[in-house]
């Protein structure tokens, strides 16, 4: 089910306020999960002013996490011209899922090797797995992908690898942006929840085997794929 549309002047109300960590990254945060929540949608001017004064913050970091976002390609325009939010076509996804299909099976690769050395290390997929369990319950579509987001976030950080794992973190806000604009459907949910489910259950398997990279890349690319698949059956 489509998010309800948000009149322009209630969108930047809505973003929630950036924690301290590194407060024009925190900032650019907020703005991302404003796009992902639908409270901002592409097309929409980025109002300098507007999110600041919403998050309590200066306009300095504000300005600042508007030109991370735009070199992240996730907003067009120019600093003295002011920001809109890109719109994601077909184009896009269909990158963004070569890409994201390309890394993680490296990732997934390295983190079964690290966990093989440890196999408890693997239970920390069960925390975003009953996070997106939970959302799911209660039909909250944003909170299913950003668990969906941390389940695969988990097995980057589990990685011996820096520099796939910092690649992947570049992505990260794409990732979460596209799939919320292609996943707004309640009744996918429980999909969504059985494919990570399924992916938990092979990474419990290959704990005790040695599976080859194109073996790992196929399981890969079927969960990272299921969404355009979906996606495909409703159109």
């Amino acid at each position: 089910m489509p998010s309800p549309r948000i009149a322009p002047a209630e969108r930047h109300a809505a973003l929630r306020r950036p924690d301290r960590r590194s407060l024009s990254d925190s900032v650019a945060e907020a703005i991302a999960d404003g796009i992902a929540d639908g409270h901002l949608v592409p097309g929409d001017r980025v109002i300098e002013t507007a999110i600041a004064a919403q998050l309590d913050v200066s306009r300095v970091p504000v300005r600042e996490a508007l030109k991370i976002l735009h070199a992240q390609g996730i907003l067009d325009g120019e600093a003295h011209k002011g920001y809109r939010v890109v719109s994601f076509g077909s184009e896009t996804v269909h990158q963004l899922l070569e890409i994201r299909i390309a890394l993680e099976t490296v990732l997934l690769r390295d983190a079964l090797a690290a966990w093989r050395l440890d196999p408890r290390g693997a239970v920390v997929l069960e925390r975003p797995l009953t996070e997106m369990r939970r959302a799911a319950a209660a039909h909250d579509v944003t909170g299913v992908l950003k668990a969906d987001l941390n389940f695969h976030r988990t097995i980057s950080e589990a990685a011996d690898n820096h520099i796939a794992r910092t690649l992947w973190q570049t992505i990260a806000r794409h990732v979460l942006i596209v799939f919320s604009l292609e996943q707004r459907h309640v009744d996918e949910l429980p999909a969504v929840v059985g494919q990570h489910e399924e992916l938990l259950a092979f990474i419990a398997r290959q704990l005790r085997a040695r599976p080859s990279e194109a073996g790992i890349r196929k399981v890969m690319e079927d969960h990272i794929l299921a969404v355009a698949r979906r996606r495909a059956r409703r159109d």
